[in-house]
């Protein structure tokens, strides 16, 4: 049984345990066979045992009557085989031993008598005992498997008990003729069976108390699931509320910043002392990081970001920001102060309940986002999470005016509010320490991008650009001595700016000789602005100024970057067009990009187009260069350009409601309908006692009777809508998917003027009457007819839409009245009367304001109420509140039914002065 002490590894064990107390009186001899048993030889043993004793035995004939007991014995030493070779490997010697004993026996009638009574009055109970050994874990249980140990410790002893039976009869004659059984065996082959009932007993009570621990074990996993459950339910609330703390992507101009960075650029600023004792300051601070335009602060900041000296110390979370002109999505304060939470929380490994449920208290399901005042509270509670916060915040300036003062203000309340270390940096054109005046808890640090500063950087950048531009074959030079001129030349007109270095290595790739290369080197531009116009002028083909143009267009007023394919298919298209037409659409966009001297860029990862710099836009929106002018625009025009295009677009008949007509007149699988028809199964049934139209249904049906020998075949002819699948109009329509979801945006800015002619007609059909294959309207969602009215009064009184509310009102007059007559609580408060209008008047929001009425300048309270018979009411309910809160007038008199009232105020000029 020597593959038996290896197979086993647990020394508490029940079979070593009693094995070691059944081996220990053996002799060698013994103890070398014992070791040696298996199932397989157990029994050749017992057999040549048993053939041994026979031949030596002179009582063999004596016992010959006895033999009718070998059967049962042979059959109940097979049943111990079958035992044996089920039962795990250690349990052989056990069923082994049994088996020698019984071979022993044999020969010795009324003891192979009790014997075999006694084995097989344990016989039922010992399998029991394997079962519970084969359930319950013994490493589990050591109470239990001692009290196995004691039942198998009394079944080996009973067999050493046998055995020493046998071998003192097996010596005497007499005791083997006479003596075979004694009293005092007998009684203890009766106390050995009474004892191992009790171990029974005692090993099913111990069972029991296992079943009760596993039963625990059991409900204690359930709990843990239960658990499990609610940690993977909070989580997926919590991925959905960081996911819609805000939904554009603020990584990807830093991406970019990255790809540009020349290796080791900005090791000069960590090195100044300003930056720190930024850094290293122990209360919350903020550093005004300024240059001129092209100085290459975004690059900077993205070094700041990756380089492990940003962060002063290991507990500092760090969190960051790009306002991006490329996406406008970017340029807004609820965009920022959501982003850096959303930032702060990714870096949390376990959120707080108390801030779970401020968070869900913010963002419920389905829910669009909290104001920018709950943002930024929650920012707080966020912020206070952590011991340290550093902020670095790239392109202020580009925001909005308006936008930017609230911008200032909220981080001045952030930083003294939270309790926790935050470090805040930002960078813009101007220098904007100012605006976070230094407190007893916010200190304020600058510093400014000087050209002497960054000329270590720039000369680096220089040399590397121009040895690669080399290698690539971009920039072609037959004396290579050249390198060392533009190198001279580029580091001493750069002035700071990265920006104008690169459109100068840009312009000298264009060059076919050195001639040229040397002419340009002798003529650089002095600005950037001059380079812009140099660039711009060389473009002369009119085709070409045109697409030009409008890719210009695109790019500045779209609400989001678009990709390559959606701008090609943009600028391809004018108000004119009616239906999508490819072979207007221009092949090869970046032919257009290196026409205008790359002022226009590709992102090669995300395909999307934007200008070269945010100088760009500021030159085509700002400067006022007569020959150029072609190109110059405003934002107002630009968007209002986009917005012909959209109704022009969504005008095409490629997107009308197509019908296909059946040509099939003969509908044989439509017979089902037909027998329903002519067997009356779809009578109309009589209601409320009346059977009209159960009568005249049958009698019509009843004269199609008398024609029998008529075609049982109905004339179906089908019309059925034809549309494409969404996947096949994507990739056709490329554009199609951005107009839809903001033509009504580019479209805000259409003055009268402007919706005279082609563009009023197609912006009315568009809104009254054209039936396309998606939705393009916001309100189409409401089905009642003076619902979805008020819903589209309300969608653009919140938008500040007025050419949607002018029409509106010319359209149905009428109705219009009706709608408004009708408490606007009927259908829901939300859609007119909005805390968004009630506030504008305070916030100054000209655009939310000009269909206020002029008469809220040129009337006080009582002048309104001295016109309350025109609007005809007796007991006019507006509260005014025109000195303090500034009610607006249109919301009050849209949410109480005053349709008059409403018209007079669209129709008055924009808000005078108070």
């Amino acid at each position: 049984m020597a593959n038996t002490e290896t197979t086993s590894i647990d020394s508490q064990d029940p079979w070593l345990t009693a094995k070691d107390r059944f081996i220990i009186d053996l002799n060698e001899t013994e103890r070398a066979l014992f070791n040696e048993a298996t199932p397989e030889n157990l029994y050749c043993s017992a057999s040549n045992v048993q053939q041994a004793d026979q031949k030596t035995s002179r009582t063999r004939a004596i016992l010959r009557s006895l033999d009718p007991f070998m059967k049962a014995i042979q059959d109940y030493a097979a049943a111990m085989d079958t035992f044996a070779n089920i039962a795990p490997l250690n349990l052989g010697p056990i069923w082994g031993s049994i088996r020698v004993v019984l071979a022993l026996a044999n020969n010795h009638g009324k003891f192979y008598d009790r014997m075999i009574e006694t084995f097989a009055r344990i016989g039922d109970i010992l399998p029991r005992l394997r079962d519970y050994q084969a359930i319950f874990d013994q490493r589990k249980y050591p109470r239990f498997t001692q009290t196995l140990s004691a039942a198998y410790l009394d079944i080996i002893v009973l067999c050493s008990e046998f055995r020493k039976v046998l071998l003192e009869q097996k010596s005497s004659f007499v005791k083997r003729a006479f003596k075979p059984l004694s009293p005092s065996l007998r009684s203890y082959l009766e106390k050995a069976v009474q004892a191992f009932r009790e171990r029974r007993e005692a090993v099913e009570s111990e069972a029991r108390v296992c079943h009760m621990v596993e039963a625990k074990q059991a409900r204690d996993l359930v709990l843990r699931n239960e658990m499990f459950s609610k940690a993977q339910e909070r989580e997926q609330r919590q991925k959905r509320i960081i996911a819609q703390m805000a939904t554009i992507d603020y990584g990807n101009k830093h991406r970019r910043m990255q790809k540009i960075r020349h290796q080791g650029t900005g090791k000069w600023l960590v090195d100044t002392h300003e930056y720190k004792s930024w850094r290293d300051c122990e209360k919350s601070c903020a550093m005004s990081f300024y240059g001129i335009p092209g100085s290459g602060k975004s690059v900077l900041i993205s070094s700041l970001i990756d380089g492990s000296s940003s962060i002063p110390k290991v507990n500092t979370a760090v969190a960051y920001y790009y306002f991006d002109y490329a996406d406008k999505r970017t340029l807004s304060p609820s965009s920022l102060f959501g982003c850096v939470a959303q930032q702060l929380l990714r870096s949390l490994k376990q959120i707080p309940d108390n801030l779970m449920e401020a968070l869900e208290a913010e963002y419920p399901d389905g829910a669009g986002c909290p104001g920018v005042d709950q943002t930024i509270a929650l920012l707080v509670k966020i912020i206070d999470e952590f011991p340290t916060v550093a902020i670095f915040i790239d392109g202020l300036d580009e925001l909005p005016e308006a936008d930017r003062k609230l911008t200032f203000s909220s981080l001045r309340n952030l930083l003294t509010t939270v309790v926790s270390l935050t470090r805040l940096f930002v960078s813009s054109r101007e220098d904007t320490s100012y605006l976070f005046p230094t407190s007893p808890i916010v200190k304020r640090y600058k510093l400014h991008v000087q050209p002497n500063s960054i000329a270590p950087d720039i000369d680096s950048y220089i040399q590397h650009s121009i040895e690669e531009l080399i290698s690539t074959g971009d920039l072609v030079l037959g004396d290579l001595e050249l390198k060392n001129v533009i190198f001279i030349t580029l580091k001493n007109g750069a002035q700071g700016m990265f920006l104008w270095v690169k459109f100068q290595l840009e312009d000298l790739c264009r060059m076919e000789t050195d001639a040229p290369v040397i002419k340009a080197l002798q003529n650089l531009p002095r600005s950037l602005e001059e380079t812009y116009d140099r660039l711009l002028g060389r473009i002369v083909e009119i085709e070409r100024r045109e697409y030009v143009k409008r890719m210009f267009d695109w790019i500045i007023s779209s609400r989001r970057p678009l990709k390559a394919d959606e701008i090609r298919e943009a600028i391809a298209f004018t108000i004119n067009d009616t239906f999508w037409d490819a072979a207007k659409i221009p092949n090869d966009l970046h032919r257009l990009v290196r026409s205008c001297g790359n002022l226009v860029v590709i992102d090669e990862d995300t395909e999307e187009v934007q200008l070269a710099h945010y100088t760009v836009e500021q030159y085509l929106l700002h400067t006022q260069n007569s020959a150029l002018s072609y190109f110059h625009t405003t934002r107002e025009n630009s968007n209002c350009e986009l917005g012909k295009v959209c109704i022009a677009y969504l005008s095409f008949t490629d997107f009308e409601t197509q019908i296909t007509m059946y040509r099939d007149w003969v509908t044989p699988n439509m017979m089902v309908i037909e027998k329903a028809m002519t067997t009356h199964s779809l009578t109309l049934h009589a209601h409320h006692g009346s059977s009209i139209p159960s009568k005249a249904t049958k009698a019509i049906l009843s004269m199609r009777k008398q024609h029998e020998h008529t075609n049982l075949n109905i004339n179906y002819s089908r019309i059925i809508p034809k549309f494409q699948s969404a996947s096949e109009t994507r990739e056709k329509y490329r554009i199609l998917s951005y107009v839809k979801d903001n033509w009504l945006l580019h479209t805000v800015g259409f003055t009268e003027k402007i919706r005279q002619g082609l563009v009023g007609q197609l912006f009315r059909q568009l809104l009254f009457e054209k039936n396309l294959i998606f939705r393009i309207k916001p309100w189409e969602k409401v089905s009642s007819t003076d619902v979805a009215k008020i819903a589209l009064l309300g969608w653009a009184i919140n938008e500040s839409h007025l050419p949607l509310m002018e029409e509106l009102i010319k359209h149905d007059e009428n109705s219009f009245d009706c709608v408004l007559k009708k408490r606007a609580g009927n259908f829901g408060d939300t859609l007119i009367l909005t805390e968004d209008l009630q506030s504008a008047v305070e916030t100054g929001d000209l655009g939310k304001l000009k269909y206020s009425l002029d008469f809220l300048g040129k009337c006080s309270s009582s002048g309104v109420m001295a016109r309350a018979d025109y609007f005809g009411s007796e007991d006019w309910p507006f509260e005014w509140q025109i000195c303090a809160y500034k009610l607006n007038a249109i919301t009050a008199a849209a949410a109480r039914g005053f349709s008059r009232a409403v018209k007079e105020l669209l129709n008055c000029t924009i808000l005078r002065e108070i």
